[in-house]
């Protein structure tokens, strides 16, 4: 186990040191971005059974034609022509690791680059080991957000379609973008939306009423609700949800102020605000952590948002604070997703020991 933490957190402070010198060099910024990119794609594109998943994205490869109809058409077509050109099933990791990461680097911006970078190693770096599919159409998601802030919609939309090519799940974005387009939230609102999603959530018990729901019950996520992965989440101390909610609820106290330095960071307040309610079903089931994943991408954008918009050095610090406590959660990830812990609960990322195609 030593050997996994110290390679997850080798790639954490390399990370984070390089993101935080491309604010400050004018020239070499290119460089810094390829080094960044490096630092992250090296260990990810030469893991080996590493991920829950690892082997069942092994056996669509090798069974492509099998699976067409269970798999999304985008992510079938790359895998079909990596596997029509003769490549083996590691260069669906390399190109998948490839992706996911090219459309992060894409997405951040040299202003506060490092906590963008801390914060998607400590959650969706980490959740890409084992949700393939899924992490990539995150992150083509993430790119979407950063074109509709720099107001390329037109793009923004084909993106999204390209995300949901990738995973379904993508699609959950789209009511997203269309209530930020059609409301103007402010930090009322924001707030008054939380607050009536916590008492749907805890006093109103909510899932009881999502589960008898028949429009969900027809989606693709219906199927989940008699399986296994329609169990109660296991919450232990706390204190990771405690740390989860800081960002989310910072940036709807402040999303006045946020807004008067951009006003279309609302869609990043809106996904932050997506992410918060899909978090705290996923505390109560399991099932819904994925619908808290697809959010996710949303404190890449809300950390270094927070930091912009902070109006003393005292706030700064202080959210800057918020954004380093992903460290403590991520030591946490690595603990408790032991391969073989997860594949006897059928649940979990599985990605430590972390192990590499030169140790099979």
């Amino acid at each position: 186990m030593f050997e996994t933490y110290l390679t997850y957190n080798t790639i954490l402070i390399c990370g984070v040191l390089i993101s935080s010198i491309i604010r400050l060099i004018n020239q070499g910024k290119n460089a810094a971005y390829l080094i960044l990119f490096m630092i992250l794609f090296i260990p990810a594109a030469i893991r080996y059974g590493v991920g829950l998943d690892f082997f069942n994205y092994v056996d669509i490869f090798e069974h492509p034609d099998y699976y067409q109809g269970q798999i999304e058409i985008g992510f079938y077509f790359i895998v079909k022509s990596l596997s029509v050109l003769g490549f083996g099933y590691q260069s669906l990791f390399v190109l998948c690791s490839a992706l996911t990461l090219f459309f992060f680097i894409k997405s951040i911006s040299a202003e506060n680059a490092w906590a963008s970078t801390l914060i998607f190693i400590c959650t969706l770096y980490l959740s890409s080991y084992c949700l393939l599919r899924q992490a990539l159409a995150v992150s083509i998601l993430m790119y979407s957000c950063r074109l509709w802030i720099d107001n390329n919609k037109p793009k923004s939309i084909l993106f999204i379609l390209l995300a949901c090519s990738m995973h379904y799940s993508a699609i959950l974005f789209a009511p997203i973008v269309l209530a930020s387009t059609a409301f103007r939230i402010t930090t009322f609102r924001a707030l008054a939306i939380m607050i009536l999603m916590s008492i749907f959530v805890f006093v109103l018990h909510g899932i009881d009423f999502i589960f008898s729901n028949e429009l969900f019950l027809n989606s693709k996520y219906g199927s989940y609700v008699s399986s296994g992965f329609n169990k109660e989440t296991q919450i232990g101390s706390g204190i990771g949800i405690l740390i989860q909610m800081m960002i989310p609820i910072s940036i709807a106290i402040m999303t006045n102020r946020i807004l008067a330095i951009n006003n279309r960071y609302n869609i990043v307040i809106f996904t932050t605000i997506a992410f918060f309610a899909s978090y705290l079903l996923a505390t109560q089931v399991y099932i819904f952590g994925r619908m808290t994943d697809v959010f996710s991408f949303s404190l890449v954008f809300a950390g270094p948002i927070l930091l912009e918009s902070a109006k003393s050095k005292l706030s700064k610090i202080v959210f800057a604070g918020m954004i380093c406590l992903y460290v403590p959660v991520m030591q946490a990830t690595i603990a408790n997703n032991n391969f073989k812990a997860n594949e006897i609960s059928g649940s979990g990322l599985g990605i430590s020991p972390y192990k590499t195609v030169f140790d099979k």
